[in-house]
């Protein structure tokens, strides 16, 4: 991810179940280390965020 680069579930639609999964995964590791910004703007949305 390049910085201020956002992700968000709406954005990984078209991708294969497998493959949405993985991302998430991937982005939910990098948001529990701090590397990027995790935001739920409501129960079916995810936004992930790099701030570096």
């Amino acid at each position: 991810m390049e910085p201020d680069e956002i992700y968000s579930t709406s954005a990984l639609a078209d991708k294969t179940d497998i493959a949405q999964r993985t991302t998430r995964k991937y982005l939910d590791t990098l948001a529990e280390q701090g590397r990027v910004e995790k935001q739920k703007p409501n129960a079916t949305t995810a936004i992930w965020i790099r701030r570096d």
